[in-house]
């Protein structure tokens, strides 16, 4: 893919906004891995980029693999300084690359083991390092991760029993993920999931993870349609709450779900809610949002200037990752660059 002056404009932006590493998982599930592969060599080779703070080919890997992009995955990861980093063990287990044998991420690595088809061998790990030690509370999403990864429900839903309310919560979580990668057992694990939401209580914040990541990982997994749900039961609850900071952003997040799953019925549902919005700071986020899934790229790009704030680069990707795939059309970049980075910023 050639060199995009649009794509340098969008790392100038978040590196001003110090949001550079988030621009991987904004772009990760709407953009193909040669996609994703080319902004995280753009970020690597900007001189602005904190190098201390992260490694771009590692982090952009990571985002790949647990999409399933193995081979896009797999040529960042050898391309990457972190390559050899024991932090990245799990990510080396899923591509059939040698790990450390001791690692302290076993659970991790069975996960990944597990998903990448590699069952005997994550069963034979947790045998030998998991099921006869004391797993320590932090442990509990990963030993989850793990158990669902390897198909054992049973022994994950008897593990998540064992927990309080909020736990089972942080529990259920990580386990509709696993199995949002598997691409099984996905409605009973939601299912699960708004069972331990209604028993965690309300908390807006919890919800603003779920709609600002679960719910579009499962978009860039395919699985969209079938969280139509939990899209359901978000919004019928925003319909009665009191709106503040922390809602408004779960009621923006979801909105951005709702219209790129451009479902007839459940927009109809949407903009009555987002009447009662009052801060502007998530209307203009959704108006940008709304122009990237149905206006042209111009105007998304347009809309995008308007918001304030650390999610500009984050939108902008999302844009970047448009123009990408329509092709990288010349006038559509100066365009770009002239909007998001005039002279003089």
């Amino acid at each position: 893919m050639r060199r995009s002056p649009a794509l340098r404009c969008v790392i100038d932006v978040a590196v001003r906004e110090r949001e550079t590493s988030k621009l991987f998982q904004a772009a990760a599930d709407e953009a193909p891995g040669v996609v994703l592969r080319a902004i995280a060599e753009a970020v690597n080779d900007h001189p602005g980029v904190e190098r201390h703070a992260f490694e771009p080919r590692a982090l952009a890997s990571s985002e790949l693999l647990e999409r399933g992009k193995l081979a896009d995955g797999r040529m960042l990861l050898e391309s990457s300084e972190a390559r050899d980093d024991p932090f990245w063990a799990e990510h080396r287990a899923a591509l059939g690359l040698p790990y450390p044998p001791q690692s302290p991420r076993t659970l991790q690595i069975i996960t990944e083991l597990a998903l990448a088809g590699r069952v005997d061998d994550a069963e034979r790990l947790y045998t030998e390092r998991v099921a006869t030690r004391q797993l320590e509370p932090y442990e509990l999403e990963h030993h989850v991760r793990a158990l669902v990864a390897l198909g054992r429900s049973d022994d994950a839903a008897a593990v998540v029993a064992r927990e309080p309310p909020q736990r089972r919560w942080e529990a259920q979580r990580a386990w509709m993920r696993v199995a949002l990668r598997r691409g099984v057992e996905i409605a009973p694990a939601l299912d699960r999931l708004l069972v331990a939401r209604t028993d965690r209580g309300v908390d807006w914040i919890a919800d603003g993870v779920i709609a600002a990541e679960l719910i579009r990982f499962a978009r860039g997994m395919g699985h969209a349609h079938l969280m139509a749900p939990l899209r359901r039961r978000l919004l019928a609850d925003l319909s009665t709450a009191e709106l503040g900071l922390d809602s408004e952003f779960v009621l923006a997040s979801l909105a951005d779900e709702i219209l790129a799953h451009d479902d007839t019925d459940e927009i109809a549902a949407l903009d009555p809610v987002l009447a009662r919005s009052e801060m502007n700071v998530w209307k203009r986020y959704v108006a940008a949002v709304r122009a990237l899934h149905h206006g042209s790229l111009p105007q998304a790009i347009d809309a995008i200037a308007a918001v304030r704030g650390s999610m500009l680069s984050v939108l902008y990707v999302r844009a970047w990752v448009r123009h990408a795939v329509a092709g990288l059309d010349d006038a559509v970049d100066r365009r770009f660059v002239a909007t998001a980075c005039p002279p003089g910023t």
